[in-house]
């Protein structure tokens, strides 16, 4: 099924997460258009899949947002990850900036309730 999300919106992998801040520590996840979605960078950290449903949905918002810019780092962050065939498109923006399109950050909370 995974191959036709992928297929379906031409996202292959999202990645996303938080990081800065007094430690500079990034948090970051991974979903894969199979649903798995994963804690980077911790072998004990979340592992977990996720609906085909919801996953489809998700991508398709990435879809949209597959050429959006934004590099707006501060002392926190948030951040999201659109992989693609063709390219990476990674966004970033300051926590509680409201530069970040209201896609953009519909999109990272909703990813980021996955986690919870």
């Amino acid at each position: 099924m995974s191959g036709n999300i992928s297929e379906k919106t031409g996202i292959e992998e999202i990645r996303f997460g938080s990081g800065g801040g007094f430690t500079g520590a990034v948090k970051a996840y991974s979903l894969s258009a199979d649903g798995q979605l994963t804690e980077q960078d911790d072998q004990n950290g979340l592992s977990k899949k996720i609906n085909t449903k919801t996953t489809l949905e998700l991508f398709t918002l990435a879809k949209e947002l597959k050429t959006y810019s934004l590099n707006e780092p501060d002392n926190v962050y948030s951040f999201i990850e659109i992989k693609s065939r063709e390219t990476t498109n990674k966004i970033v923006w300051a926590f509680g900036s409201t530069k970040a399109d209201q896609k953009v950050t519909d999109l990272f909370n909703q990813l980021s309730s996955l986690t919870k």
